[in-house]
């Protein structure tokens, strides 16, 4: 479904680093540099519609990264064409951790063996760098996928995803107790008052969620949707600027989906898939948009977080 545009834009996001790797940008025109979080959502697109090439291009954006960690073993969010930091790269610790989801599902689809034993290093440094006795701690301000939206350190979406690592045993209760709202029937960040859809996706995706609050849990997912898509928060988060609130982000429709089909509810997935896709007439897809369909002119147009990876039985 949608395999045109999804298409054409994965094939306009693959860029040549200056060593000659082909690998996935986030888009087109910015910030054509290759980030971990958009080759999370990418790469299984990638493989999804163009094979073996495509297993190539997600492998060697994984890798470029990877050629860039830190010594104290934090994964760059980011590299540019060169290979080189760019200024966000240190920020978003998320990002690592989606470098490491992504590579294991790479290795999961392909049992590739020289990836896998640079894995198995990369994994092993990072250990040191993603490691806590309680709740993750961010090393810098997080940002949210709207960049101006800002994130306590301690916060629903890098906790999820720390748990999805290192499935740490005890984790799952501590996240609960200090992340489930009552009143929103919600994950959020005690004193927030914005609730995040990404955080609550991930935590459906990886088993966060006690299985008998997961049926109410669901239904009040559906509070996000929009006949656009789902906004990326509901609710007042602290932001630079205005322009960023009301925003749906396909990434995080991406999570919402995946979400959705792991618990078996395929028809809410296509809907949120559907509705997401059919938010505009566009010939590839946008980095994000308005509630009210309007989109600002400096947003990427053409963005490979957007091209709903084949993972988790996405259409």
């Amino acid at each position: 479904m949608f395999e045109g545009i999804r298409k054409r834009t994965l094939e306009r996001c693959v860029l040549r680093m200056k060593t000659g790797e082909e690998v996935i940008v986030d888009g087109e025109i910015r910030d054509r540099a290759v980030w971990a979080a958009d080759v999370y959502a990418a790469g299984p697109a990638a493989a999804k519609f163009f094979g073996k090439k495509g297993l190539g291009w997600w492998r060697n954006s994984l890798l470029a990264l990877a050629k860039r960690q830190y010594p104290d073993g934090k994964l760059p969010a980011c590299v540019d064409l060169n290979g080189k930091y760019r200024i966000l790269s240190r920020w978003f610790d998320s990002y690592g951790l989606y470098w490491i989801l992504s590579a294991r599902e790479y290795l999961k689809k392909t049992r590739d063996p020289g990836f896998e034993e640079v894995f198995l290093g990369v994994a092993e440094k990072a250990g040191r760098y993603y490691s806590t006795d309680g709740l993750y701690r961010a090393g810098m301000i997080d940002l949210h996928w709207n960049w101006t939206i800002l994130r306590p350190r301690i916060n629903v979406e890098n906790n999820a995803l720390f748990y999805a690592v290192t499935k740490k045993e005890g984790f799952r209760e501590l996240f609960w107790r200090k992340f489930f709202n009552q009143k929103s029937g919600l994950l959020k960040e005690p004193g927030s008052k914005a609730v995040f859809l990404d955080g609550n996706c991930l935590a459906v995706m990886y088993d966060l969620v006690p299985k008998g609050k997961m049926k109410k849990f669901i239904l009040a997912l559906r509070r996000f949707e929009t006949p656009l898509g789902p906004r990326s928060y509901i609710g007042n988060a602290k932001s630079v600027v205005g322009w960023h609130k009301d925003l749906i982000c396909p990434f995080t429709a991406y999570l919402y989906v995946r979400a959705l089909m792991k618990e078996g509810d395929e028809v809410g997935a296509k809907r949120v898939f559907e509705v997401t896709m059919r938010a505009g007439e566009w010939e590839t897809m946008p980095e994000f948009w308005k509630t009210d369909g309007r989109i600002w002119p400096g947003t990427s147009l053409c963005h490979s977080w957007g091209t709903f990876g084949g993972s988790g039985g996405i259409f």
